[in-house]
Formats: structure tokens, sequence, C-alpha cells
């Protein structure tokens, strides 16, 4: 009888450590949402309303070797409070309206093959589709957008950015850059998984409801988390 109690003690006592409570230090708040980084986040070179996750010791191993994310640069973000919502980096909203997507990105023809995908509509900034091409997925649940910026001299990649909502938060925006890809890189990468991994991955450190799992060795769980935001 005496060994289960003790077991049980100590089964309660390890639940409290893998659930304890977060470091104040640890902390960022962005607009409604509170991510544990796991480290000094006065240390990190950040500004107040970004994230940028490759900084963060014990999570860059873990992003190195993501299929879907290891080549990328990962980073939470907070759009500026004036505009509401995020959601014009990733909706192309009206064409007549300023600072739309719609506005800046008006031309379909001539768009170079590499970035015709199927399922996303893709319009460039240029009339004969070089320098800016944005890439919306046509399946208006996606909530993600990728925009690529070519040398308009050599038309060679220069960057590519995959904006993504965060659900719980419509001032949060996910951001995956990708630097200097290869030619045929974005008719292979898993944009849709990029997508789905960051949102997993914020999800795991967002504690505005609950402090995140910990393993025994302190660090956070980020392999039993869920692929949906958390409320």
């Amino acid at each position: 009888m005496l060994r289960v109690l003790i077991a049980a003690l100590m089964a309660i006592g390890l639940a409290k450590a893998l659930h304890a409570d977060p470091d104040p230090g640890h902390l960022v708040t962005l607009n409604t949402r509170t991510f544990d980084l796991g480290i000094e986040v006065a240390k990190m070179r950040r500004d107040p309303d970004f994230v940028p996750m490759n900084e963060i010791d014990w999570l860059k191993p873990i992003l190195d070797a993501d299929p879907a994310l290891g080549p990328t640069v990962f980073h939470i973000e907070m759009a500026h409070p004036s505009i509401k919502t995020a959601a014009r980096l990733w909706e192309w909203g009206e064409a007549g309206k300023a600072g739309t997507l719609a506005s800046r990105f008006r031309y379909t023809s001539h768009i170079p093959e590499r970035f015709q995908l199927p399922g996303f509509e893709t319009r460039s900034y240029h009339e004969n589709g070089q320098g800016s091409v944005v890439m919306i997925p046509t399946d208006p649940s996606a909530n993600f957008s990728v925009s690529c910026d070519l040398n308009p001299r050599t038309d060679a990649l220069l960057f590519c950015v995959l904006y993504a909502a965060y659900p719980p938060d419509p001032l949060i925006f996910l951001k995956a850059r990708l630097y200097h890809p290869a030619p045929q890189t974005i008719r292979s990468a898993p944009l849709h998984a990029i997508a789905a991994r960051m949102r997993e991955i914020a999800s795991c450190l967002d504690v505005t409801v609950q402090p995140l799992d910990r393993a025994p060795d302190g660090l956070p769980k980020l392999q039993d988390c869920q692929s949906g935001p958390g409320a």
C-alpha cells in the first residue's frame, strides 16, 4: 500500500512539473496571445511585434530537421493594430481599394510557368509577368498566400514569403521566408504543409489558455501538440 501511495505522489509531482507555470521571462505577448519561448526573451534580437523562431536555441534544431520548415526562416508577427486584421496578406480584397493585393497585383496573363500552381490563383505586379507575383489558394479556407520577388534583370528568384493566418487572433500572422530558392522550388514546395506546420508550432507555444507540456528535461514538447490552434 505504501508503494502505491509513493508511486501516486511521484506521478502527481511529475504531472505538476510537466505543467509548471511558465517563467515570466520566457513569455512574449502579441496582441491577445501569449507564447512561452522557453528562453530569456530579453536576450533575443527582436522587435516587440515579432518573434524570430529560428533564433530560439532549443527550437532551431527541430525547425532545421522539419520536412516542411527546414529551409525557411520562420516568424510569428503582429500586424499594426490600425488595420484591424492581417487578412489582407492572404486575401485579394477589392481591386479599387488602396492597400489590397488586388490593387497592386492586377495581371493574370504572361505568368511564368513556375508560378502556375494547381489550386492557386497567381497574379503579377507587372503586365509582362516579371517582377513580383502573389499566389493564393483557390480554397478560401486555406488562409495563406505566397509572394515571390524576382531580379528584374536576370529573372532569378530573390526570395519567397508564405504568410499564414493564426486563427485565434486576427492581427497575428505567421511568416516563412525562403531565400534564393532554386527556379522550380515553389512548384515542389509543400506550401499547405508549411502553413499547417507553422500554425501547429505556434499553437504548441501558445500559453494564453494553459501552460504548455514539458518533457522531463524541461524543454517544451512539440511532438504531441494538436494541429489546430487553441481557443
